[in-house]
């Protein structure tokens, strides 16, 4: 079973579904790995793109454990050079 999400009060999808965020935590931890980049390349870039992100930052939403914006969203697509 996937790590909870913040904030669905204890709501669970449908057998077999995931939410949005679900499918992000998944694909972020994934793709990063992909295209060989650390945590904190992530968040270094991050940053530089005007979020104030840390090596922790990443992990917590890799994990599920932190929800992500809209902007850091269009942002994250820019730093693993891939669409939303």
């Amino acid at each position: 079973m996937p790590a909870p999400t913040p904030d669905r009060a204890g709501i669970e999808p449908p057998e077999g579904a995931l939410y949005p965020s679900q499918i992000l935590t998944r694909n972020l931890g994934t793709l990063r790995r992909l295209r060989g980049y650390r945590q904190d390349h992530v968040a270094n870039r991050m940053m530089f793109l005007g979020h104030q992100w840390s090596r922790q930052t990443v992990g917590e939403v890799e994990q599920g454990r932190r929800n992500v914006t809209i902007d850091e969203i269009f942002s994250l697509a820019l730093v693993l050079h891939t669409t939303i």
